[in-house]
């Protein structure tokens, strides 16, 4: 589920992402009202098994069921939940599959609801992103050639190339170490997460040419966090 819209008195507008018909807008009629027996399962963020019938741009549903596990999106999980929904919302067309990228989107909704680190499960969640809609990072070899990534030199990343040795640190330059971080999916460090961060935030804001994302910025200001 990614958000509900209120259509009519008693109905909604559902926007979901399918594993097998990408997203889609469906239809749950009278959903609103006390005793619909969808009431209270139609929620954001939960993986839900859904039914519907009809042609044309909304479809009915027909039948709502829950997984076996229900996300906890409660407090900081509500807003890093709120940014993956609108990653996936912003990012991909109606009725496009992308099934790996349902995977990965599960995946990270469920990290969310379990671990404290929640900013490497977002880095991690957007550098798949990123691979799937054909914007891969390139992290383990330098720009241009096959030489490897060091761990204790700096580089400039260059969105169209990848990364470019520096003689030394400059600004918005990355460590290596970062890098290679990314690469490993492991984020252990402050100044890892904070420069993995930045790359990627860099990287989808070109892919959204220059548009800012509401639910980051949400997030930003509500937990009174610095830009980086």
């Amino acid at each position: 589920m990614l958000r509900t819209i209120p259509f009519t008195e008693s109905s909604l507008i559902v926007e979901t992402f399918s594993r097998n018909y990408g997203r889609l807008n469906l239809l749950a009629k009278g959903a609103r009202r006390s005793k619909s027996k969808f009431r209270g399962l139609l929620r954001p963020f939960q993986r839900l098994f859904l039914s519907w019938s009809g042609k044309g741009d909304v479809p009915v549903v027909t039948a709502v069921n829950e997984c076996d596990s229900v996300l906890e999106t409660k407090g900081e999980n509500f807003y890093c939940a709120s940014y993956v929904n609108e990653l996936i919302m912003r990012s991909l067309h109606f009725h496009d599959p992308h099934p790996q990228l349902f995977d990965i989107c599960m995946e990270a909704l469920s990290a969310l609801s379990k671990l404290d680190d929640k900013s490497s499960v977002l880095r991690i969640f957007e550098k798949h992103l990123l691979k799937e809609l054909g914007y891969a990072l390139l992290l383990e070899n330098e720009a241009g050639n096959s030489n490897p990534v060091q761990s204790d030199r700096q580089y400039l990343y260059k969105y169209d190339s990848g990364p470019v040795l520096l003689e030394s640190a400059e600004a918005n330059s990355i460590s290596g170490q970062s890098l290679l971080a990314l690469a490993d999916e492991r984020l252990e460090t402050n100044q890892v997460k904070r420069e993995c961060k930045r790359l990627l935030g860099d990287a989808i804001e070109r892919y959204f040419e220059g548009r800012r994302v509401r639910s980051r910025e949400v997030y930003r200001q509500t937990l009174n966090l610095p830009n980086n």
